[in-house]
Order: C-alpha cells, then sequence, then structure tokens
C-alpha cells in the first residue's frame, strides 16, 4: 500500500544527485539511487504533474488523504475514512 501526493512539476525542484529513474511505458519511478527508497512517479498521460511517496516526505502529516484509488485491490486490514471519495481502480483521471 502506498500513498502519494501531487504536485505541479513547475513547483517542484530536485537538488544533490541526479534521480534514478525506472519503469517501462508512459509511468516512470524514480527512487534513491543510495538506498533505493521510491519517491516519486511521473506519468506521460499527466505531463504537468509529479506524484510523490508520502512516505518519503518531511512533514506526510501535511497532506490529508483527499480520495482512495484501486478499492477493488484493498487489502481487508486496510481502512481509511469511509466518507473519502472512493474508485475500484486509478483515482486520478488521465486524458482519453
Amino acid at each position: 500500500m502506498l500513498a502519494f501526493v501531487g504536485f505541479y512539476r513547475r513547483d517542484v525542484t530536485f537538488s544533490g544527485s541526479d534521480e534514478q529513474l525506472y519503469g517501462e511505458g508512459s509511468v516512470r519511478r524514480s527512487f534513491c539511487a543510495t538506498c533505493g527508497t521510491p519517491i516519486a512517479y511521473r506519468d506521460e498521460q499527466l505531463p504537468d504533474q509529479i506524484f510523490f511517496v508520502l512516505g518519503a516526505m518531511d512533514e506526510p502529516g501535511r497532506y490529508p488523504p483527499t480520495h482512495e484509488g484501486y478499492v477493488s485491490e484493498r487489502l481487508p486490514f486496510v481502512h481509511l475514512n469511509d466518507e473519502l471519495p472512493s474508485f475500484p481502480g486509478v483515482s486520478v483521471r488521465r486524458p482519453d
């Protein structure tokens, strides 16, 4: 289970060593080259956005969930707020 927080790419800069990327197709994921921690993903279908793994944030509590995706694959012991909008699959709409 992963939680992501999205930003516009224009509002994000990386510093330090180059980010390491992997993935095929329209989605590219980045990770820390030192420890392998997942950091973010980019989707060519959403070229103006980048999505960071919430666990990689310094203050993850600043980003409470606004919706839940892939509820059709939810583990039986995972429970989020029942009032959150939920989607059976992907939660961020891609262009047709």
